[in-house]
């Protein structure tokens, strides 16, 4: 059986292990505020054109499988046939081409004519959260090959109150606080940043101060070791965290 001491102290070291795990996850959001960075935009360049980094303060709205809308971080969007989502096939939400500010938000896609024609070339984001791609069509008559740049719509952005308390649904995905409404716009417009076009966020936790803390633990714990006798199972548990 674990003493209490080491028990406790083996729990802070796999906590603090675990946000480390997560701290180069697109757009996660740590809730332990010694390890949380000053700042939300934190990027890094990217080779995929549909990912982009979100503005200071400023989250992606989405709706899951099951209908419910989420708010997040992460802008590692694809391209699914026609529809723009994340990896698991959550929808991005945003705005018809054309549609101001204020419109109904919506699912994000790109024709599916085009898309099950296999004419969608080069999808991507651009600064102003524009979903763009090219439709490449061949002229029956001459055989020359046009190409059309198209605006599939432009994604949303939201915004909270300071200081709001954003209810955690996964580990890169927030929800609206009870009787909070957020402030919806676009990149570039309604008071929000440009979006960064190929870059992926690097979510919340500073990096720095989160090794600090996991060496910290360690610490605790080889003190802990120390002065109250930890068997072998405990010590290899401890050091399966480390590594």
């Amino acid at each position: 059986m674990i003493n209490p001491g080491p028990a406790r102290a083996l729990a802070e070291l796999a906590s603090r292990a675990t946000e480390m795990l997560h701290a180069y996850e697109p757009g996660y959001e740590t809730s332990d505020d010694q390890i949380r960075s000053a700042t939300l935009a934190r990027s890094e360049p990217a080779l995929d054109a549909m990912s982009v980094a979100g503005p200071e303060s400023a989250y992606f709205v989405g709706r899951d499988a099951a209908g419910k809308t989420f708010y997040s971080r992460d802008g590692s969007f694809r391209l699914d046939g026609a529809n723009v989502t994340w990896a698991d096939g959550s929808a991005v939400l945003g705005y018809a081409p054309g549609a101001p500010l204020g419109a109904p938000l919506q699912a994000l896609r790109v024709d599916p004519v085009d898309a099950a024609l296999g004419r969608v070339g080069d999808p991507h984001v651009e600064a102003d959260g524009s979903v763009v791609y090219t439709r490449t069509a061949v002229d029956p008559q001459t055989g020359k090959k046009n190409d059309e740049r198209v605006v599939a719509g432009r994604i949303a952005l939201a915004r909270f109150p300071a200081g709001s308390a954003l209810p955690a649904v996964a580990a890169n995905r927030v929800a609206q606080p009870a009787g909070v409404a957020p402030s919806l716009g676009a990149p570039g417009v309604a008071g929000f940043g440009n979006v960064t076009p190929k870059a992926r966020d690097l979510g919340s936790v500073d990096f720095e101060s989160g090794l600090n803390q996991l060496r910290e633990a360690f610490l605790a714990l080889d003190a802990m070791s120390a002065s109250d006798r930890v068997d072998d199972r405990d010590a290899h548990v401890a050091m399966d965290l480390i590594k």
